[in-house]
Formats: C-alpha cells, sequence, structure tokens
C-alpha cells in the first residue's frame, strides 16, 4: 500500500512543494546530512537523517519511506548493499531510492546503482536544484502512480461486488423456484379436495378449502413478487434471516401438504415434539 501524499507544485520549480510523506538521507558525513535536511525541509519535505547504512536498515524497519537519498561511499555497508538489502523489505517495496556518489561516474558504476533498486543517480558534489527537481518530479509521479492504484482497486471492488451480487441473484432464484413449488402443491390439492366436497354438496368443508387454498395463493404472489423483484437482487440486498419455527406446526403442514398430493395415503403422527427450531429463510429488505 503507497503512502498517501499531497502535494502543490507550482509552475516555477523554486516555489514550495507541500508534501506529506517521510523521507530519509543516509550519509556518514554530518555536513552532508545537514545541508542535504536544510534543504529539503526548506521545501516543506519531512526528512529523517541515518549516518550508516546499519541505522538506515533500522529505520527502514520501524518507519515507512517514500524516497531514500542514500550515500554509495559510507564504512561498514555501502550504499549498493543497503539498497539490495532494503529491497528484501516487503514493507519497503514501494520506496524509492536515490544514489548520491563522488567515487566513480562511469557506466558500470552507475548500472550498478540502477540494478541495486536505485531510481536515480547523482554525482557529486550534489547540485541542490538537480537535486530538487528529480525529488519533485519523483513525487509528481509517485502520486499519479497512488492514484492510478486507488482506481484499480475501486474498480476490482466493484467487479467483486458485482460478482457477489450475481451469486446471490442466482442463489435468490435458486431457493425461489423450489419454494414456488410448495403453494402451488397445496393449491393443487386443495382444488382436488374441493371437487369432492361439492360433489357432496359440504358447504362448510368448501369453505375450508377455499380458505387455505387463498392463504397458499397469498404466499405464491409474495414469492413471485421477490422474484420478479431483480434489482433488488442485483443491488446485494438479498440477505437471509434465521426465524423460529415450531417443529409441530412444521411437520402438520408437511403431512398437509402430502395428504392433499397422495389423498390415498394415510399418515399419523404420534407425540408432540413440544419445541422450536432455526431456520433459514430467504427475504429481500423493503
Amino acid at each position: 500500500m503507497l503512502p498517501k501524499i499531497a502535494y502543490k507544485l507550482n509552475d516555477k520549480c523554486s516555489q514550495a512543494l507541500t508534501i506529506f510523506g517521510n523521507d530519509l538521507i543516509v550519509d556518514d558525513t554530518p555536513e552532508n546530512l545537514i545541508s542535504l535536511k536544510k534543504v529539503l525541509e526548506k521545501h516543506n519535505f519531512e526528512v529523517d537523517t541515518a549516518s550508516s547504512g546499519e541505522e538506515a536498515l533500522k529505520k527502514v524497519l520501524k518507519n515507512s519511506y517514500v524516497l531514500i537519498i542514500l550515500d554509495v561511499q559510507m564504512p561498514g555497508m555501502d550504499g549498493f548493499e543497503v539498497a539490495e538489502a532494503i529491497s528484501g523489505y516487503s514493507k519497503a517495496k514501494e520506496t524509492a531510492i536515490i544514489f548520491l556518489s563522488a567515487a566513480n561516474t562511469e557506466f558500470m558504476f552507475i548500472a550498478k546503482g540502477y540494478s541495486s533498486g536505485g531510481l536515480d543517480y547523482i554525482t557529486k558534489p550534489v547540485d541542490m536544484n538537480i537535486l530538487l527537481l528529480k525529488v519533485k518530479t519523483f513525487y509528481r509521479i509517485y502520486e499519479q502512480n497512488r492514484k492510478l492504484n486507488e482506481m484499480q482497486k475501486t474498480l476490482l471492488e466493484e467487479i467483486e461486488f458485482r460478482k457477489e451480487a450475481e451469486r446471490k441473484k442466482d442463489e435468490f432464484i435458486s431457493i425461489a423456484s423450489h419454494e414456488l413449488k410448495t403453494p402451488l402443491t397445496s393449491v393443487k390439492g386443495y382444488v382436488q379436495l374441493l371437487e369432492r366436497s361439492i360433489s357432496k354438496g359440504d358447504a362448510e368443508t368448501v369453505k375450508k378449502h377455499l380458505g387455505k387454498a387463498q392463504v397458499q395463493l397469498e404466499k405464491l404472489n409474495s414469492l413471485i413478487a421477490d422474484l420478479l423483484d431483480i434489482s433488488k437482487i442485483e443491488s446485494g440486498k438479498l440477505k437471509f434471516n434465521k426465524q423460529n419455527f415450531s417443529i409441530d406446526c412444521l411437520l402438520d403442514n408437511v403431512i398437509e401438504v402430502m395428504h392433499q398430493s397422495n389423498p390415498e395415503f394415510k399418515i399419523h403422527k404420534n407425540g408432540k415434539a413440544d419445541c422450536e427450531t432455526m431456520a433459514m429463510r430467504c427475504v429481500l429488505n423493503r
């Protein structure tokens, strides 16, 4: 994750650049540290310093830096060794390095700096105007990359959201298709019972079956309304709510539906469960 920075760069490069980041200057010469730090802080950069490669590595492990200005010639670990070590730190993989060196300006020496993970190479004595231009250019590119990364992250989140919405849509349709069969089966059974009751002239039984058929038709209408409301499914509002169900009522309903579908079978229930259980019901937010 890139550290977030904000900057304002005017047309004239000598004008102020506002940065919210953290830069590290590494040099074994105190005078160089002081002068570089003073120049960068004058242009509103947040600056930390280290006087050796070992100290720099310790600070990189503890802190996050946007940019490291690294001297090559130092006792102990030189700048190339420090850069190679930093490249192995996962938290510092986005940190840029600018090398400073007065010893050698030959191509092979400069190439080694780039191969060690350097972004740029500046020879000593350092021209502060050139250094500032390079640092400002880096931050401009850095900010552009950060914005691109944020856009990419937003797009990936949107893709995942749409995939999840599509999955919930398919899941709902699968559940709804199954649920549609239950009231349809019940209505079919009640219609068959009505035919028998009408032929017998049993008005009371006809009225009872009509009432039960009406309940099942209302359930069917509700399911169809939810199924047709695709916009809510696609917006990710599908959810599952746990509800308490009486085992005895559930068994009675199951027996009744089975009896309607197969009236020739006789089903008897002995005893009572006398308890409730949790079950999932597919609903849409309204």
